[in-house]
């Protein structure tokens, strides 16, 4: 159980702003900011944050919550696993668990330091040698925990199972399993921790020292670790990619650790996979991506690497050519050409014009059309079509004819089942969920009961309860006790604000409507008895006492 006083210093310490900035660029706008949502594709930016009372809502998919429903919906974790990342990357203190997930990270911790230790030791100077050789500097092969796994076939399985369970080593994909023994994953590699966003280590990458092939491995996928999801150097590389508005993506650690110690910091690489959408998602604080290409293998292999998937994702996507070399060759070399490659930079559809110009025709034009065809959108796809009309000498028509048609499919949304809500109940949640004495003040005058949505009935209880507790007052924690229903509508109803001094004279209207709509509905089974009581000759003399007691409390309540 997490404690009250933890959840209190994350509240404290952690901005929704900033947390949600990692992933997606935010512009403020009034007091709020607004950005495209992380959950699902849009266009136009919907998803809103207010910042006062640490609270998100998407208004084009109903995602809300705060920053612990963030994290757990974008990074798929549990409750508990949201509190104890924002409290590790907070540096607060927690109680000790035993989650199988906090093995994991522990275990790969011992790891980096078991392999770390050995590289600036006797057995680690071919290892360190090559790094120093390929240009890295001592301070950044420390800070990036570079190490070495040695000669052998048990080293680190001694290391470490005097502390952990070998099936918690092959489960974190530290050993593997032999006929009858078991036995490090590799040995005689240069090793690169592989940290998520949060400076967990997640994995390892491993370079070989010898001729074995293939040169390059990472550790199995395991439950922290996916590939498809995780990029190299993110988590030193998030600050710089939101100052810049803009991330280079390259290919291997090196390229990024030489262009980090170089001082291009906005700098991301994929381990060993191509770009995916995990990826794509991982990079959406930035309009704008760099990526490097040999430009005598861009061909299709630059729709493999993704490119395609970021344009139709709405990134502006811009290519460097450096030479024929990779980006670190090229940085020990001569830094000032890097800098220069990032100066002259291509967009993107520019540069496959540009190779397409340097074939025959006819064959540029068959080079471009599966690039053409991957373009979704259809305003982009017709600017490309014009501009390879206008290089090629080529009619739109012709090319358009060329591209086999294809049935892109349209957006979809999830739906969500929602009672229809009177506004009067909306805005006297939303007016109590904004100010603590409308609050206490409609708690003393509204009847729950006479709240006609199961949601709104949940909220203000909640609201209530939170009111009378020794915590105090605080809406934005509300989400981590209410129904998920009644969580995504209190979040949509915290970004609506209202001028104060006006916030009594509402909530004092919303009131009254919702008393008055209550009676009117009392009135309405009143008539009907009254009418089925008339029908059977009945006497309707106290029905109608009642009913015409009601018409005067509604009289009174418009006074």
């Amino acid at each position: 159980m997490i404690s009250e006083e933890v959840l209190e210093k994350i509240y404290e310490r952690c901005s929704l702003v900033d947390l949600v900035g990692q992933y997606v660029s935010l512009k403020k706008r009034g007091k709020n900011f607004i950005g495209l949502c992380p959950f699902h594709e849009e266009k136009t930016p919907s998803f809103t944050i207010n910042p006062e009372k640490q609270l998100f809502y998407c208004f084009g998919c109903g995602s809300g919550g705060n920053i612990f429903s963030f994290l757990q919906k974008k990074e798929n974790l549990s409750f508990i696993e949201a509190v104890k990342t924002l409290a590790s990357s907070l540096n607060i203190k927690i109680e000790e668990s035993s989650e199988k997930y906090d093995v994991f990270y522990k275990i790969n911790e011992k790891a980096s330091d078991f392999y770390s230790s050995l590289l600036f030791k006797d057995e680690g100077k071919l290892a360190l040698n090559y790094l120093l050789e390929r240009g890295l500097k001592k301070e950044v092969i420390e800070e990036f925990r570079l190490g070495i796994a040695p000669l052998g076939w048990d080293r680190l399985k001694n290391y470490l199972k005097k502390l952990y369970s070998e099936n918690d080593l092959f489960d974190v994909g530290l050993l593997q399993k032999g006929k009858d023994t078991s036995y490090d994953w590799t040995r005689n590699r240069i090793t690169f921790p592989i940290f998520d966003r949060f400076n967990r280590i997640v994995g390892f990458g491993a370079r070989a020292l010898d001729t074995s092939l293939p040169k390059y491995i990472n550790t199995k996928e395991t439950q922290i670790y996916n590939k498809s999801y995780i990029l190299y150097g993110l988590n030193k590389a998030i600050p710089y990619i939101k100052e810049k508005n803009e991330v280079i993506l390259v290919e291997g650690y090196i390229d990024v650790l030489m262009c980090h110690q170089e001082g291009f910091k906005n700098v991301v690489a994929t381990c060993g996979t191509s770009l995916t959408e995990g990826h794509i998602s991982a990079i959406k604080q930035a309009e704008n991506v760099v990526v490097s290409f040999d430009p005598d293998k861009a061909g299709i292999s630059a729709a493999e690497r993704g490119v395609s998937l970021l344009i139709n994702k709405g990134f502006e996507v811009f290519v460097i050519s450096l030479d024929k070399m990779d980006p670190a060759e090229l940085l020990k070399e001569k830094k000032g050409a890097f800098l220069n490659a990032l100066k002259e930079k291509m967009e993107f559809f520019d540069f496959l014009v540009r190779i397409a110009r340097e074939k025959k025709r006819e064959e540029g034009i068959r080079y471009l059309l599966p690039f053409i065809e991957k373009i979704d959108d259809v305003i982009k796809r017709s600017l490309f079509i014009k501009k390879v009309s206008e290089a090629l000498f080529i009619d739109e028509e012709t090319i358009k004819s060329c591209i086999k048609k294809k049935n892109t499919k349209p957006m979809e949304y999830i739906t969500k089942r929602k009672e229809k809500i009177s506004l009067a109940e909306k805005l006297l949640i939303s007016l109590m969920l904004e100010d603590e004495e409308i609050a206490v003040w409609a708690i003393s005058e509204q009847d729950k009961e006479l709240l006609k949505d199961k949601d709104c009935r949940e909220i203000f209880e909640a609201i209530k309860e939170a009111i009378y507790s020794k915590e105090g007052y605080h809406p934005e924690r509300l989400v981590n006790s209410i129904s998920k229903d009644a969580s995504l509508l209190a979040s949509s109803l915290s970004m609506e604000t209202n001028n104060k001094e006006d916030r009594y004279v509402l909530a004092l209207s919303c009131i009254k409507r919702i008393k008055e709509e209550s009676l009117k509905e009392k009135m309405q089974i009143l008539k009907r008895e009254i009418m089925e009581k008339e029908k059977r000759k009945e006497n309707v003399e106290n029905l109608l006492s009642s009913y015409q007691e009601l018409a005067k409390n509604i009289e009174a309540l418009r006074c």
